[in-house]
């Protein structure tokens, strides 16, 4: 099966762990761990246009802004998976997360 992506890296710090980074022609990168979209440090799927994706454990999930980043400026905001529709709910559903998870 033809595929396009260019580069397919895989990161070994931990053996329980299997984190995948991917380069596609188009300029589409995408980072994984145990096989679902994940990254920690920005968003899991990028593409060159400016289209941002936040993925946590193969769910959409941003703590602090949208999960969801188009490159004409349309956002969509989630927290492990669930969207929300009103930038007020989610920053309070994201204190009421930070609290139950004892984060500052």
């Amino acid at each position: 099966m033809k595929t396009n992506i260019i580069f397919k890296r895989y990161i070994k710090n931990d053996p329980l762990l299997m984190k995948e980074f991917h380069l596609y022609f188009t300029g589409k990168k995408e980072w994984f761990l145990n096989g679902k979209l994940h990254r920690e440090d920005g968003p899991a799927i990028k593409y060159s246009n400016g289209y941002k994706e936040w993925w946590l454990n193969g769910e959409y999930h941003r703590e602090g802004g949208p999960a969801v980043e188009y490159a004409n400026g349309t956002k969509y905001w989630y927290l492990n998976g669930k969207q929300f529709f009103l930038q007020k709910e989610y920053w309070e559903a994201l204190e009421k997360y930070k609290r139950e998870k004892n984060i500052k």
